[in-house]
């Protein structure tokens, strides 16, 4: 099956959003497999798992990854993060702070997800010099403050390399 276009995508979102296509009617069309429950949003894009601590931040940069057309799961802690990573779910990448309370770091979040997940990419954000970063690191590193559009770029970058087969 094609998939639609995004005009045709774009339309029908707008007329779920306007109520003009009541629930339940798109369960018998073959576009309904592009869509979640709830938000009209694509249901074939890419899945992110964002960890950061400071939550407002999280936050503020999970909406706009997801203005960006990602799905974006958000926790601020490695627990959390580690569940989601050892669940079922796709996840094709991780953004991990580096700096967090509870004795597991970014990096070391890092390592345990590749063990569970051989072809994550990562991206790493720091506000902070760390020596030996460069030699630790398993993927790009984004010095905070991060510009929404330099972040969605990076973001981009790192998932297409994902599906060229270029490592790190």
């Amino acid at each position: 099956m094609k998939p639609p276009s995004a005009r045709t995508l774009s339309s029908l979102r707008d007329s779920f959003r306007e109520g003009a296509i009541q629930e339940g009617v798109l369960d018998w069309c073959p576009v309904r497999a592009y869509f979640q429950s709830g938000d009209g949003m694509p249901a074939n894009q890419q899945h992110i798992l964002l960890v950061e601590d400071d939550e407002p931040l999280a936050e503020a940069l999970g909406a706009h990854l997801r203005r960006g057309g990602f799905r974006v799961t958000v926790t601020s802690k490695f627990e959390p993060a580690l569940q989601a990573l050892e669940g079922t779910d796709n996840i094709d990448l991780l953004i991990a702070d580096i700096v967090f309370p509870g004795g597991v770091n970014g990096l070391a979040l890092s390592r345990m997800a590749k063990l569970r997940r051989r072809d994550l990419r990562v991206i790493y954000m720091t506000g902070y010099d760390i020596p030996g970063l460069a030699e630790q690191s398993t993927g790009l590193v984004l010095r905070k403050p991060i510009d929404d559009e330099m972040l969605l770029d990076a973001v981009r970058r790192t998932l297409r390399s994902a599906h060229l087969g270029a490592d790190k």
